[in-house]
């Protein structure tokens, strides 16, 4: 029926035919009632952020101390969590090195982390070492323990439960984020996550490492904690220590008790790297615990889970930190990867055609260069005489008063052709003017240089056709010595 014309209300037989009439019954009940059925402490339980409490006064607004309780629980153990669904082994200094990024968490309620759900926070942590329990005999690992603070005024029940004797709130669970590496090498991955759980030849379990602490998300208040040892911690001791032991125990390679416990999994975990240590119990393990109605879901969901694990593995797909993996996500990044691989491979062709084009170029210029090279060599000898035509002259033109500088400068790879000749020519002049021609045996200038043989003696002319430069500064030269002699 519809009330108020914004609101419905299911009745069982209350033997009122007319709903109007059972519209104004219901209304002035509501009026002569103070029904508060979600005040479960001073501000209620609901997660309505927009309620009215008109009893509230100001100074509530900023709580006194003593309306705190500061309890102490494990928060997380050098142990094995979750043995009987993803077992996760976190080192003791691992979890030393992480201990301060508990402090200022949020306490939540099984691990709703809805800002209203929070009831307090970490105030401090310190670490227990393993110790045995006088009482049992049982060995209880080290760990992280957490003071928690936690509003008693606005959380009554809550507070009530933990100091009770014995505690109705006596477990805790962590979300926490980590890197992790196989217990066991395997030469692919998905051989490891198919035996994850079981026990190898040597009776060890198979398992995930926790290598670092990247963060914790919050901590919660539970009815049991994957790892059996987060407890409230009485006298520096856990209050439970023999459920503890049962339950860590229960999973060992030593006992067989597939034939004598059934358990049910009518939850399914799929929490990957981010995971609340809180019990989940699983038909997929080191044993297979009877059977489940949900047992086919639940296998098909474990399949699904390990794909995307690989898929989102390292040097996979990329999750952004606080994802969960899902088809949605890998289906979009698979379609980026497909679109970069298209771009890519348009690139790669683009860049052959290229390749080809330059190859196709270095050829050409190849064959031009093997055609030139007659008259590279050409030029290259044209040069060279060129350049030692230079130096000669201008080693005759300054005797012994040489200019080792010069000398290196007309000998240099970058002293160009048209320098070279000008030098030599200049050089040449020079030593002309310097040392003229004249008959040795005459001392005429009348002299030259001739090409023709002298037909009477069938050889070449002595004084003209054959003399050349350096011969004729040679006689020059001796001609002065004679002189200078007399």
């Amino acid at each position: 029926m519809i009330v108020c014309g914004g609101h419905s209300i299911m009745t069982s037989n209350i033997g009122i035919d007319d709903t109007n009439k059972f519209s104004t019954i219901y209304s002035e009940s509501l009026k002569s009632k103070n029904i508060h059925t979600e005040q479960y402490g001073l501000f209620g339980s609901n997660l309505n952020y927009h309620t009215f409490y008109p009893d509230v006064n100001v100074k509530q607004f900023n709580p006194d101390e003593d309306e705190f309780i500061e309890p102490v629980f494990r928060l997380l153990s050098n142990c094995i969590v979750s043995k009987n669904w993803v077992p996760t082994e976190f080192p003791e200094d691992v979890l030393k090195e992480s201990m301060n990024l508990l402090v200022g968490q949020t306490v939540n309620c099984d691990h709703e982390d809805d800002v209203g759900n929070a009831i307090g926070s970490v105030k401090s942590v310190y670490w227990q070492d393993s110790y045995i329990d006088e009482e049992t005999g049982i060995t209880i690992p080290g760990g992280i323990n957490g003071v928690l603070k936690i509003d008693g005024v606005s959380n009554p029940r809550i507070a009530r439960g933990i100091n009770m004797d014995p505690p109705s709130i006596h477990s805790n669970s962590v979300t926490v984020v980590f890197y992790w590496e196989p217990s066991h090498q395997f030469n692919e991955l998905g051989e490891f996550y198919e035996k994850l759980g079981t026990y190898d030849e040597n009776g060890q379990l198979i398992r995930r490492i926790v290598t670092k602490i990247v963060a914790y998300k919050e901590t919660s208040l539970v009815s049991h904690g994957a790892d059996p040892f987060a407890q409230l911690i009485k006298d520096n001791k856990i209050i439970n220590p023999i459920y503890a032991n049962s339950v860590y125990s229960s999973f060992s390679e030593k006992d067989d008790i597939a034939n004598h416990i059934s358990l049910y999994d009518f939850k399914i975990n799929q929490e990957i790297d981010i995971m609340h240590n809180t019990s989940k119990i699983s038909n997929k393990g080191p044993y297979n615990f009877g059977e489940s109605k949900n047992k086919v879901n639940t296998n098909k969901m474990n399949e699904l889970e390990k794909f995307f694990e690989q898929l989102f593995g390292q040097n996979m797909l990329s999750l952004a930190e606080g994802s969960k993996p899902n088809s949605e996500l890998a289906l979009s990044q698979v379609k980026n990867l497909i679109s970069e691989k298209q771009s890519l491979s348009e690139a790669i062709a683009q860049a052959n055609d290229n390749i080809t084009k330059l190859n196709e170029e270095i050829v050409s210029l190849k064959q031009t260069i093997d055609s030139n090279k007659a008259l590279v060599n050409i030029g290259e000898q044209h040069l060279k005489d060129v350049r030692n035509h230079a130096i000669e002259f201008y080693k005759k033109l300054n005797g012994d008063k040489v200019d080792e500088n010069i000398i290196s400068l007309l000998e240099a790879d970058t002293t160009s052709i048209a320098t070279l000749i000008s030098l030599s020519s200049s050089y040449e002049s020079q030593l002309e003017e310097k040392f003229p021609l004249h008959c040795a045996d005459c001392g005429s200038n009348n002299i030259n240089r001739g090409s023709s043989i002298d037909k009477k003696e069938n050889k070449p002319s002595e004084d003209k056709n054959s003399e050349s430069i350096s011969n004729s500064i040679r006689n020059l030269a001796k001609s002065k010595s004679k002189k200078v002699s007399e």
